[in-house]
């Protein structure tokens, strides 16, 4: 009996897994929207909103701490080596 609901249990909570959580928005018209968290930080760095809920907490952006800082695109020089080229070893 007990394996009957084990398949189950864990199929539930595969799918929880899957489920995104939204997130109460406000543009910068003043509008409201609900969307996907992983598109919070784009709209974060691109200035398209101006607050967001949190845990039943209005964040303004620009006056409320938030909890990550907002991931930039890196423009300056590479620094990193090439790839090894393993042809050019000689043993």
């Amino acid at each position: 009996m007990v394996g009957t609901f084990v398949p189950v249990l864990l199929s539930r909570v595969t799918e929880k897994e899957n489920v995104s959580m939204m997130i109460l928005v406000r543009y910068l018209d003043g509008t409201y929207d609900m969307v996907l968290e992983r598109h919070l930080g784009s709209l974060i760095s691109g200035n398209k909103i101006i607050g967001f809920e949190r845990s039943n907490k209005w964040v303004t952006i620009g006056v409320d701490p938030l909890r990550k800082p907002v991931p930039q695109e890196y423009t300056g020089p590479e620094r990193r080596k090439p790839a090894h080229d393993e042809a050019e070893d000689t043993y």
